[in-house]
């Protein structure tokens, strides 16, 4: 009795992650550029590692975004693996939330 309790809640936790990352995920490669501040923040901090080092948004450094940095390394990770794209800056928060359902 106690198997089939356990298979079922496992089942039912693995819909929930399913719609979560479908409802997440769902039109993402639709916007071009989704905010176009902090995508051109990462196309900066894809230039030289002085940009992505501070989350530069101009090519000379001199100016930064007012986010923590942090955020904007791991959305410049994925454009950098992905390529500069409105769906690659988003991925890494999309995933996020799906993992933020499975805590």
């Amino acid at each position: 009795m106690s198997f089939a309790r356990k298979i079922s809640s496992d089942l039912i936790l693995w819909l929930i992650l399913i719609l979560a990352a479908f409802l997440y995920g769902y039109g993402v490669w639709n916007d071009h550029y989704v905010n176009t501040y902090y995508t051109t923040a990462v196309g900066s901090m894809l230039q030289n590692f002085h940009n992505f080092f501070f989350a530069s948004l101009d090519s000379a450094g001199s100016v930064t975004v007012d986010k923590p940095p942090v955020t904007f390394w791991i959305q410049t990770l994925s454009a950098l693996i992905f390529g500069l794209h409105g769906w690659s800056v988003i991925l890494p928060q999309a995933l996020g939330g799906v993992g933020s359902v499975l805590l």
